[in-house]
């Protein structure tokens, strides 16, 4: 790309590229709703029509809050599918070394346990869960585990007087009090993958392509505050589409810029990461763009160019290569 283009020209085309990733991050289905059991999915799919009928009629004044949340109490099965995408949370958050697909698969293979457990979670149940899921997932330590269950139920419980988990997300209006009440379920010596697994919660219940739970943060646009991971995927897909030049005022990023105009650069993996988090919230839909851009990063391969969202921009940017040194 020629470095001799203005300003405001590299910053257009950031934005084209960065609403090509988020236009990209609407449409990806998060891998937590393929564990779903049939019921479960029906109920997401459920629940995504509603918002979309709710929310229409809402803004023109047809429908107040409280009789929405009323049809949202009333789908069959919302408060499960809650409990399932929280335990899902939950355990996510008590295993320190994460391989997506193999984490997933292993939720799906003990989709049973799941929902006997979220129906009546006892001891013996939560136990039997955490067995089985570390017999899965080979990864997982089965005490860390089984206390993230454990530690689940108990603010299961506590949330059970107050209505149910269905009703608290719906009522929450703000967005970090949606982040610290899921934070509730997560065991407190998970906290390096804690505070991830309650973004990636978030993405899950506070967005219209997931299952949105979270009715009045999103009403009241406060998912819009959603703080990016920005992991190594995520920060590649940002950098090879040239989505970063949005930031383009900045010197560092300029810097950057002028140096991948003129071949390869290896770019500290904690640069990269800030840059794509800044990228990232320059969004109009930060969930979606964080989904389109780790989708696209995680998906990578040179054989599936033509297939891919942003082929028309990141053979721009594709002389470098991120290091964790």
């Amino acid at each position: 790309m020629s470095s001799t283009l203005s300003i405001s020209e590299l910053r257009r085309l950031g934005e084209e590229a960065l609403s090509e990733i988020t236009r990209h991050g609407q449409l990806v289905v998060e891998p937590v709703f393929k564990t779903l059991n049939k019921d479960l999915a029906d109920t997401a799919n459920r629940v995504k029509v509603f918002y979309v009928n709710f929310i229409d009629k809402y803004r023109r004044g047809k429908i107040t809050f409280g009789e929405g949340l009323r049809n949202y109490l009333a789908i069959d099965g919302v408060e499960n599918l809650a409990r399932y995408l929280t335990l899902t949370a939950s355990i996510l958050s008590s295993v320190r070394v994460v391989r997506v697909t193999k984490f997933y698969d292993s939720i799906g293979g003990v989709a049973d346990y799941m929902v006997k457990f979220i129906n009546n979670p006892v001891k013996d149940n939560g136990v039997k869960l955490a067995e089985e899921f570390v017999k899965n997932y080979g990864e997982a330590e089965l005490q860390q585990v089984n206390d993230a269950v454990k530690n689940y139920a108990l603010s299961l419980r506590a949330v059970a007087r107050r209505g149910g988990l269905a009703k608290e997300f719906a009522v929450i209006r703000n967005y970090t009090n949606l982040e610290n009440f899921i934070r509730s379920f997560m065991t407190p010596y998970s906290t390096v993958h804690r505070n991830k697994s309650v973004r990636i919660m978030i993405r899950w219940i506070a967005h219209e392509s997931g299952a949105p739970l979270a009715l009045k943060v999103m009403l009241r646009g406060q998912n819009k505050l959603y703080i990016p991971i920005g992991d190594m995927y995520t920060a590649s897909a940002v950098i090879r589409s040239g989505a970063y030049l949005v930031l383009i005022d900045d010197d560092k990023v300029k810097a950057l810029y002028v140096n991948l105009s003129k071949g390869n650069v290896k770019i500290p993996y904690k640069v990269a990461r800030v840059i794509a988090v800044k990228t990232i919230r320059r969004s109009s839909d930060p969930i979606a763009a964080e989904k389109g851009a780790y989708d696209i990063g995680f998906n990578c391969s040179v054989n599936q160019c033509i297939e891919c969202p942003i082929d028309g921009y990141c053979s721009k940017f594709t002389s470098f290569s991120i290091s964790l040194d």
